[in-house]
């Protein structure tokens, strides 16, 4: 746009006043098309036309292109004043890597948990008292069936082929395959021959049960006791006998909530890892 030289005249004040610029220019493109300039275009035509060097605005324009017709009375523009309500209701670029990485690790631990619990150990409650005083009702423990084979003394959780049980049993591992177990006549417990210490019970006699031995554990196969030792089904009981490891869920490592007492309180001192 050009200006008009016969409309020049110097301005009263040494420093460029707004107003006057703004009704400078309406006057001069009343009948003329508005074209947009950049800052430096308004700076140059301005200067020339007052004959002052201009001070500096006390903004950035946000767009390089900015209508003169838009400035208002303090050297802002309503462009200017979008631009700021729009920047300040957009994410910053740091919130947004900070709300990725927040989801990213929300995802993770996830995906973890759910390996954990498939792969490694999953969570179970305790049905019934024959694992006392070991083990209570209602305990929730953590089993494990990762790279597991059954061992002398641990305590596992497995399901039956009988229809009498309709949820999995815990006992203890007393005999596994190429072992002989037995009971003699005064209700100790042999593996091999030998009788075993089990501090684990509370009874000085183990029953029969209807148990007739001594037998041999094949291989692939445990002799299961609960630590109830007379109140308990268990590899004595015909229902049961002798339990095939592919039936086996896993060895119970730790218990995370101790059931209820007598009395409906949490005992929990026995909170923690189970032998």
């Amino acid at each position: 746009m050009n200006i008009n030289s016969t409309t020049r005249s110097k301005s009263s004040s040494s420093i460029f006043n707004p107003v006057t610029y703004n009704e400078f220019i309406l006057d001069q493109t009343s009948k003329q098309d508005v074209e947009q300039y950049d800052y430096n275009d308004a700076k140059s035509i301005a200067e020339d036309y007052f004959s002052e060097p201009l001070h500096e605005p006390s903004y950035e324009p946000v767009y390089e292109k900015e209508s003169f017709l838009e400035l208002n009375t303090v050297g802002q523009s309503t462009g200017y004043a979008e631009g700021v309500i729009e920047e300040s209701n957009t994410m910053s670029p740091k919130m947004r890597l900070g709300l990725y990485d927040l989801l990213q690790s929300f995802v993770t631990a996830v995906i973890c948990a759910i390996l954990i619990l498939t792969f490694v150990g999953r969570t179970t409650e305790v049905i019934g008292h024959s694992m006392l005083p070991t083990l209570r009702y209602n305990d929730h423990v953590i089993i494990s069936n990762l790279f597991y084979s059954p061992r002398n003394g641990d305590i596992i959780v497995f399901e039956t082929e009988s229809e009498r049980f309709d949820e999995p049993l815990v006992k203890r591992v007393i005999a596994i395959g190429g072992q002989s177990f037995d009971i003699n006549d005064v209700g100790e417990v042999l593996v091999d021959g030998i009788v075993i210490d089990e501090p684990y019970i509370d009874v000085t006699k183990t029953l029969r049960n209807g148990f007739v031995g001594p037998v041999d554990i094949p291989y692939g196969y445990v002799f299961v006791l609960g630590d109830n030792r007379n109140r308990t089904a268990d590899s004595r009981d015909e229902d049961i006998g002798l339990l095939d490891t592919r039936y086996i869920l896993g060895r119970v490592l730790f218990i995370t909530l101790p059931g209820l007492d007598s009395n409906g309180n949490r005992d929990w001192s026995n909170f923690g890892f189970v032998e």
